[in-house]
């Protein structure tokens, strides 16, 4: 089972401790933890629909990850390129249609050599495989907000776990309004 969509939030800069603590309230090891990030938007109506179908798909994996418009370099297997640089909704609605329709239930492996850190703007984990690799973890002690998705990316490469990105499922990411040094969110 897929669990609702969570948005982990924390007043004191935590989101290590979030994303764990609803982690454990989800009661069964075959379930499914859905994180999305506060800045994304889902561009289809049946979207968790069509993520059922994908994760159905695949019972051999239990970390998925999505496509959108924009995010960090380094994680370019879920970034669509040659994309209009706009925050017009009816645009990235219509390219979360075409991107369902051409891609459907196929997947990109990210179950890489060496992890590309993939940006968890949505994350979708088993709670058993969460409970393999001991949870998530800060990147650094300097922080428990950046670099979690990374860490996490490294500790499923470690346990020799799959990962898998969503070809059909394409998110809109406001991700600082393409202004990539702006990170007044996170003071």
């Amino acid at each position: 089972m897929i669990h609702n969509p969570i948005i982990p939030y924390s007043l004191e800069k935590n989101l290590v401790y979030e994303y764990n603590y609803e982690m454990s309230r989800i009661p069964k090891d075959d379930d499914f933890g859905f994180f999305l990030d506060h800045d994304v938007l889902m561009t289809t109506y049946f979207w968790k629909k069509q993520i059922n179908e994908v994760v159905n798909k695949y019972p051999e994996c239990s970390m998925f990850l999505a496509t959108c418009n924009r995010l960090n370099e380094m994680s370019i297997h879920q970034r669509i390129a040659n994309l209009k640089d706009t925050n017009d909704i009816e645009y990235h609605r219509e390219v979360g249609q075409l991107r369902w329709d051409e891609y459907g239930v196929e997947i990109i492996d990210y179950s890489i050599p060496k992890p590309c850190h993939f940006s968890g703007f949505l994350m979708l984990i088993r709670k058993s495989l969460w409970k393999k690799i001991g949870g998530f973890k800060a990147w650094n002690e300097k922080s428990n907000i950046l670099g979690i998705d990374s860490r996490l990316h490294q500790d499923l490469y470690e346990a020799g776990e799959k990962v898998y990105v969503m070809k059909g499922i394409y998110l809109y990411h406001w991700y600082r309004g393409g202004n990539l040094t702006n990170k007044k969110h996170l003071e």
